[in-house]
């Protein structure tokens, strides 16, 4: 695999599930552009990044289309996620989100909004989700590994929880 090198650091091109190579399109000590394209998987993708180059934590924003997503919707009563496919094509309007860790595994937690044809919006806590254009991604990264834990309250894995 092909190694970029940027200041004292190398990083990798990933090899993604669904496609040959995710594009590394830019990165600083504190930021980095990514391209996902298409039919890639975008949770696994940040997973695998995250791995190969190290990183402790980030937060997200990533934009472009989508051939397919799973949206869920968690219902706090029970304690449970609701979940709903989208196999069709999609307008990311907005992706956000972070990656952090929980029992020493990446987490990537996202939520997005979604566009369709009829200029109606779906969205939600995204499970999965395919790329069909391209999913332009901004990872800004955090200088320590920012840890979740469960709580008992929500039945959520959520960052610094007290209870």
């Amino acid at each position: 695999m092909p190694t970029l090198f940027v200041g004292n650091s190398a990083f990798q091109e990933v090899s993604l599930l669904y496609s040959n190579i995710m594009k590394i399109i830019h990165t600083s000590t504190s930021q980095h552009l990514l391209a996902f394209e298409i039919g890639d998987e975008v949770m696994t993708g940040l997973k695998s990044y995250a791995t190969e180059t190290g990183l402790k934590s980030a937060w997200v924003n990533i934009l472009g289309a989508s051939k397919e997503v799973t949206l869920a919707f968690y219902d706090l009563e029970k304690k449970e996620y609701r979940t709903k496919t989208f196999d069709e094509e999609l307008e990311i309007v907005t992706v956000v989100g972070n990656i952090t860790w929980f029992n020493g595994e990446i987490a990537v937690h996202l939520h997005g909004s979604f566009g369709r044809e009829d200029m109606s919006l779906v969205g939600g806590h995204i499970m999965n989700m395919k790329i069909s254009a391209t999913g332009e991604t901004h990872l800004q990264l955090m200088d320590e590994m920012i840890e979740r834990a469960h709580c008992n309250r929500t039945g959520l894995n959520l960052m610094r929880c007290k209870g």
